[in-house]
């Protein structure tokens, strides 16, 4: 078994505190853990030694893992039967046609790490005016007592 450096420096301490080199109080305060979790860790230490230590999901795949060979099949069907689909449009169909239903996110990320390219690529930004770009520079609107006057095209006096 492969302990990780935080596995290993408890499992150091938790030799010191087994030998009487450390109090639970020391230990506590040199893994940064309250009294109680140090005696817990303790006793789980005494029962199964350093794998105590190790995380219980260690190993396994997270509960909401998606199997690999669904994104070979995406990446297939993306290649062949919705050629030129956006990711979108893709996602939608797969799940109305091939009762897949995942995120089109997922399904972005997949294609991005098989390399496959978007369908089109996106048009650039419209240009600005200089400044934030939603008004022009010498335009300003007057508020006076009476209200609002309008924008006028000359700059302020």
């Amino acid at each position: 078994m492969t302990l990780s450096a935080g596995e290993q420096r408890r499992l150091l301490v938790l030799n010191h505190l087994e030998k009487g080199a450390v109090t639970v109080g020391e230990a506590a305060r040199l893994l940064g853990i309250s009294k109680r979790q140090v005696q817990r860790l303790r006793a789980e230490y005494r029962r199964d030694w350093a794998g105590a230590l190790v995380h219980g999901n260690r190993g396994r795949l997270p509960a909401n893992a998606v199997d690999p060979q669904l994104s070979k099949q995406v990446w297939q069907l993306a290649q062949t039967t919705y050629q030129g689909f956006n990711r979108h449009h893709l996602t939608e169909m797969l799940a109305e046609r091939e009762e897949i239903h995942i995120s089109r996110a997922t399904v972005d990320r997949w294609l991005r790490a098989a390399g496959v390219p978007a369908a089109r690529k996106r048009r650039p930004g419209r240009p600005t005016t200089g400044g934030t770009g939603w008004r022009r520079r010498d335009a300003f609107c007057r508020w006076t007592a009476a209200g609002m006057t309008g924008w006028r095209e000359e700059a302020p006096t």
